[in-house]
């Protein structure tokens, strides 16, 4: 019998984007930019369910794959509430199809966008709405132009809990902790090691007594004043 041999290769630093290759090389063997924990994968008798090469790792706190047949996936939210983007392209026609099973949050559709403009780098993504063209200053029957007022009052950025839009109190922790620069591990709804060590800087009492619910607006105005 003839066994695949797969093998790992574990890398801790961000790589360089191509402009005519994925951004994770042809051989994937770099990692996605600001992606932690990346794995690059290589089998000996790759298939249509295996290609050759492909990687996995954490994006934003999601969990996503990316593979050699221009095809991807992102997975996270709590495990009682499971969901899935998977991304497929065709490189020839410089195209990505979206397909969401479950509910993902609003922010994973981005991070899913990233990985189809990583697989054909060539993809234009333009979700912005179409701009109607400004009407010339039209003259008033005094033979005066009429004064238009283009003055816009801008929104403000929105930060901390307005970025979020996770399934539990747990996962919008881990998601502001990501948000602030901080690794908790997966945003899955469950505090782990990791969770617990990207708090340390925010908790004041050793005993772990801080409610989730302060925490959250702690971490929320903390991200906020960073902004301002």
């Amino acid at each position: 019998m003839i066994r695949a041999i797969c093998i790992a290769i574990v890398f801790a630093t961000a790589g360089t984007q191509g402009a005519a290759t994925p951004c994770v090389s042809p051989t994937f063997d770099v990692p996605f930019p600001d992606a932690t924990d990346v794995t690059s994968r290589v089998i000996d008798l790759p298939s249509s369910a295996f290609p050759a090469f492909w990687q996995e790792g954490l994006l934003d706190g999601y969990a996503y794959q990316v593979f050699a047949n221009a095809t991807g996936r992102l997975r996270g939210g709590a495990r009682d509430q499971p969901w899935v983007i998977e991304v497929t392209c065709d490189v020839s026609s410089e195209t990505c199809e979206f397909t969401q099973k479950g509910n993902p949050p609003k922010q994973a559709t981005a991070v899913a966008e990233r990985i189809g403009k990583c697989l054909v780098p060539t993809l234009a993504i333009d979700d912005a709405l179409p701009v109607p063209p400004e009407k010339a200053p039209q003259p008033s029957d005094s033979g005066l132009e009429l004064s238009l007022d283009r003055s816009v009052e801008e929104e403000p950025m929105p930060c901390g809990l307005a970025m979020t839009d996770e399934l539990t109190d747990v996962a919008t922790l881990q998601r502001l902790l990501v948000l602030l620069g901080e690794d908790p591990g997966p945003v899955d709804g469950f505090l782990g090691a990791r969770s617990f060590a990207a708090m340390e800087a925010y908790v004041s009492n050793p005993g772990w007594e801080t409610p989730i619910s302060d925490l959250i607006s702690e971490l929320s105005e903390r991200h906020c004043a960073g902004l301002r």
